[in-house]
C-alpha cells in the first residue's frame, strides 16, 4: 500500500549544503584501483561540525548510514529495507566471501563480512577485536562505532553507550540494557565526541547520549525509552538534534525542527515522535543529516527539512513536508545520507546528490549536484552504500569501492 497523499510539488529535488564549520583534511580513496585506497582512518562519523554552544546541532547519522541496515538489520545494505544511514545490515544476494554491508563514519568505514566486523583502512580490511562472527549491522560515529551482534548492542570507542568514557575502549563492549532483541541501531558525528545513539529493542526505540536524539532535553547517558515507541518499530535514524524511525510502516520523528526535518508540516520541535506529514504507509528506510530527513516510500525517495525543495529557478528552500527526490520515483532499494550529500541505490546502480566539494557525488566532478547522478562505473551490482562526511562508499558484487575525501574516482578499496 502506498504513501497516503504525500505533498506533492512541480519538480523537486534534495539540495544539502556543506557544514557550518566547513570540511576537515581526510584521507583520499584514491583513483587507481591497483594501490592503497584510504576508506579514512579510524576516527570518526559521517557528520559535519557543529555551532561550539550546541554540540551535535549540525550533525549526521552516517548515515546509512543510512548510513545502512535492513528490517532487524539483516535484509539490505547501507539505509536499506528498514535501515538509517549510520547503520550496515546485511545485504541480499551478496556472493559468499564478498562484503554485504557498510557503514561511513567522519573519516572512517566499517564493513561485514561473513558475519565478522572488519575496519576499512589503507592496508586493507582489518578485523574488528571480539567481532569475528554474529555481526549482522554496524554503524560509525566520529568517537564511536557500533554493531549489532547475535542480538545484542555494542559498542567502541569514547562513548560505548550508558556513559560517556574519558579513556577509549578499543575493543567493543556491550550496551547495558540491549542484551537481546536488538533488530537495529543508528549512532551519529557530535561536536566534542558528544555522541548519541538509538537503537530498535523488541520494537521499541530505545536512545542514549545527546539530549534530542533520546527524546528529552539535556544530555541523558543512560539508556532511555523514546516516548510513545514501545512497539512496531522496524528502523531507525538519529542525527544527534533529530531522530527519525519507521513504525508500522510510517515515518516519525522528533527533536529539534527549525527547518522542518520532522516533516509535520511545522517548524515547531517536539520530545516525542511526530507523524511525517503523508508518510503513513509504504516507508521502508529512514535517513537523516544535518537539518533534514529522507525515506524510501514504495521504492521512491521523499526529503524533507533544509535545502528540500528545489524551485522552477533553479533556488533550494526548505520543506516541512517531504517532497519526492526528482528521478527516484521507483527502483531504489538503499539509501544513505551523509552530512551534506546523500547516496542512493536505484536499480542496481548507485546514484548521488547534494554537496560535492570533496568528490563524495563520485561522478569524476567536484560540482554540486541539485538532482541525483550516477557514479561513474557504479552501474550495476550494487547491494549496499554508505554517505560519510566528505566520502561515500559501496559493496559492488562484494567487493567495496570508495570515492571523495578530495577524490571524485570511485576505486576499489584495497583487500576487497
Amino acid at each position: 500500500m502506498g504513501a497516503s497523499n504525500p505533498p506533492t510539488t512541480v519538480k523537486v529535488s534534495f539540495l544539502l549544503f556543506f557544514s557550518a564549520v566547513g570540511a576537515l583534511a581526510t584521507q583520499g580513496c584514491g583513483t587507481v584501483t591497483d594501490g592503497p585506497v584510504s576508506p579514512g582512518d579510524d576516527g570518526g562519523n559521517s557528520a559535519g561540525g557543529t555551532e561550539a554552544e550546541h554540540p551535535g546541532a549540525r550533525t549526521s547519522g552516517a548515515g546509512g548510514g543510512g548510513v545502512t541496515g535492513g528490517a532487524a538489520g539483516a535484509e539490505t545494505g547501507d539505509s536499506g529495507k528498514g535501515g538509517s544511514e549510520s547503520i550496515g545490515g546485511l545485504a541480499p544476494g551478496a556472493p559468499s566471501g564478498g562484503f554485504s554491508a557498510i557503514a561511513a563514519g567522519y573519516q572512517s568505514t566499517y564493513a561485514i563480512r561473513d558475519f565478522a566486523a572488519y575496519r576499512l583502512d589503507p592496508n586493507g580490511p582489518q578485523p574488528i577485536e571480539g567481532l569475528a562472527s554474529g555481526v549482522t549491522a554496524i554503524a560509525a560515529a566520529t568517537e564511536q562505532a557500533c554493531a549489532i551482534v547475535n542480538g545484542s548492542a555494542v559498542c567502541w570507542g569514547s562513548f560505548i553507550g550508558n556513559w560517556y568514557n574519558e579513556e577509549d575502549h578499543s575493543a567493543p563492549a556491550q550496551v547495558e540494557g540491549l542484551t537481546s532483541d536488538v533488530t537495529a541501531i543508528s549512532t551519529n558525528v557530535a561536536y566534542n565526541g558528544l555522541d548519541n545513539a538509538c537503537a530498535v529493542m523488541g520494537g521499541g526505540v530505545m536512545c542514549w547520549g545527546w539530549s534530542y536524539g533520546a527524546a528529552i532535553n539535556s544530555d541523558q547517558w543512560p539508556l532511555v525509552q523514546v516516548e510513545g515507541l514501545t512497539s512496531g518499530a522496524t528502523a531507525i535514524a538519529t542525527a544527534g538534534y533529530h531522530s527519525c524511525a519507521v513504525v508500522d510502516g510510517g515515518a516519525e520523528c522528533w527533536g529539534a525542527n527549525d527547518s522542518g526535518q520532522l516533516g509535520d508540516g511545522t517548524t515547531t520541535g517536539s520530545s516525542v515522535p511526530v507523524p511525517v506529514r503523508g508518510l503513513t504507509s509504504g516507508v521502508t528506510a529512514v535517513g537523516v543529516g544535518d537539518y533534514r530527513s529522507c525515506a524510501i516510500v514504495d521504492g521512491g525517495v521523499w526529503c524533507w527539512g533544509g535545502a528540500a525543495n528545489l524551485l522552477d529557478d533553479g533556488t533550494a528552500t526548505n520543506s516541512s513536508v517531504p517532497v519526492q527526490v526528482q528521478g527516484l520515483t521507483s527502483g531504489v532499494t538503499a539509501l544513505a545520507v551523509g552530512s551534506s550529500h546523500a547516496c542512493a541505490v536505484v536499480d542496481g546502480g548507485a546514484r548521488c546528490w547534494g554537496a560535492n566539494y570533496a568528490g563524495q557525488l563520485g561522478n569524476g566532478t567536484t560540482t554540486t549536484g541539485v538532482v541525483p547522478v550516477p557514479v561513474q562505473g557504479l552501474t550495476t551490482g550494487v547491494t549496499a552504500i554508505a554517505a560519510g562526511y566528505e566520502h561515500s562508499c559501496a559493496i559492488v558484487s562484494g567487493g567495496v569501492w570508495c570515492w571523495g575525501n578530495d577524490d571524485p574516482t570511485p576505486a576499489k578499496v584495497i583487500g576487497t
